[in-house]
């Protein structure tokens, strides 16, 4: 089961060579057994994702022999125990709302409120008679906000605090970094002292980018259609690189697709795609590209060039 695990991390880090390659398949091809303790390790993966930014750090350290592995893995073993416990001890007042891998559901709140939650997301809910708090752990979400202006109704991203009065609106948060669309209405993003300060203001069909410090990139023409398509079961692109096709095709599947050939990056690709259907866009990608798929695992994918 260690070996599992440190392959998985190996095959999500993305940074996975060719000779490194043969050590896996040699690995998985050793014992059938092999092929089974990858796929627990992968259905159970999620259950760590919040802890991912560490576990880069680990893997981004010089690459050992496998054997010198084995601590480092039996700790993620711990996290898979401890992780529940975590996340029920945060906010035990708050009503917490958690979506699975390629899973999606729609919260009824008890203002009338609604908000879709998309693939791999984490919502905490604690709606009072002065104010509605949301918190947006992780992932993404669709908010369809019921208006009253005595409880306005705010979205914790992190350093940055959404608040709206009734509005509908989308957000994902990208580990330090959040994208407000707003589709309806007005939002204003609050910061500096205890988010007291607005900083910006969105109207109907602006969108703005931003990280924990500050930073920002606005854009006023976004296709709003795109940004909400998940919420009709469709991923669109338009002239996206093909790294970021790929990041966020990934966040709708257990496996990954992991791209070999990093001069390839930055190629552009379009398309409308179907969730739930990842072979579709697998196949897309070697119609568009020089490249070609090969099945690592059940549910691991990686495209490599064909020259």
């Amino acid at each position: 089961m260690d070996h599992a695990i440190y392959w998985h991390a190996r095959l999500l880090s993305g940074d996975f060579d060719a000779v490194e390659m043969d050590d896996f398949l040699a690995w998985q091809q050793a014992d059938e057994k092999n092929e089974i303790y990858l796929h627990y390790v992968e259905e159970n993966w999620s259950l760590i994702e919040d802890n991912k930014a560490q576990i880069q750090q680990s893997l981004e350290k010089p690459v050992f022999k496998l054997k010198n592995h084995i601590r480092w893995a039996g700790a993620v073993m711990v996290v898979f125990v401890i992780m529940g416990a975590v996340i029920t001890l945060l906010n035990p007042f708050a009503e917490k709302h958690i979506t699975a891998i390629g899973e999606q559901k729609i919260i009824y709140l008890a203002d009338g409120s609604s908000v879709s939650l998309n693939t791999d997301s984490e919502l905490e809910v604690d709606l009072k008679d002065e104010e509605r708090a949301v918190s947006l752990i992780k992932g993404e979400a669709y908010f369809r906000v019921t208006p009253d202006k005595t409880r306005p109704f705010t979205v914790d991203v992190g350093q940055r605090m959404i608040r709206v009065v009734g509005t509908e609106f989308n957000i994902f948060r990208d580990g330090k970094k959040f994208t407000l669309s707003v589709t309806k209405g007005v939002v204003a993003i609050l910061g500096g002292k205890e988010n007291q300060v607005v900083e910006l203001q969105l109207l109907a069909g602006q969108q703005v980018s931003m990280d924990m410090e500050g930073n920002f990139q606005e854009n006023d023409h976004i296709d709003l259609n795109r940004v909400t398509a998940w919420r009709d079961g469709q991923l669109v692109y338009d002239n996206v690189p093909l790294k970021d096709f790929i990041q966020d095709l990934n966040r709708y599947y257990v496996g990954k697709i992991i791209l070999q050939d990093k001069e390839l990056e930055n190629r552009r690709i379009s398309g409308v795609f179907q969730i739930g259907d990842r072979d579709k866009a697998i196949k897309a990608v070697e119609n568009l590209l020089p490249l070609k798929a090969m099945p690592l695992t059940s549910n691991n994918v990686v495209l490599y060039s064909e020259k």
